[in-house]
């Protein structure tokens, strides 16, 4: 498992999940999201212009928005960029600690996922992790 401590950011952890940016940073060091200091995506960032920040960057990303790789242009920054991202999918209506399990659970598997190269979007379930077409 990669060193969680150290201070470089491997982990950026978008707008529509920030709960979990916020929880993840308390206990690791490597997790960013928008409106912290440590990161220049602004709150509000639109995916088209933060998704070439992350990539550029080469973090990767958690998320809740799935149509990242639906969407054109966001799909095509992801690509371009080289962006690993681990998309947690059917969970809007979850509660936040539901959420925040289902990353714990899953959390080696995804480390393990993203120690591969890019690009790529998986989708996380209760199941665990599936590749998207």
């Amino acid at each position: 498992m990669a060193n969680h401590t150290s201070g470089a950011i491997r982990w950026y952890v978008d707008e529509s999940l920030l709960f979990i940016g916020l929880v993840l940073r308390l206990v690791r060091k490597d997790v960013t999201y928008p409106g912290h200091y440590k990161c220049s995506i602004e709150l509000e960032t639109d995916d088209v212009d933060w998704l070439p920040v992350v990539g550029k960057q080469g973090w990767n990303v958690l998320t809740r928005d799935r149509r990242v790789w639906y969407r054109p242009k966001e799909k095509s920054e992801l690509v371009d960029g080289k962006v690993k991202a681990f998309c947690l999918k059917k969970s809007g209506n979850s509660s936040k600690w539901a959420i925040l399990c289902l990353l714990i659970k899953h959390w080696d598997d995804i480390e393990e996922a993203a120690s591969h190269e890019g690009p790529f979007m998986y989708y996380l379930t209760s199941d665990g992790l599936r590749k998207a077409a």
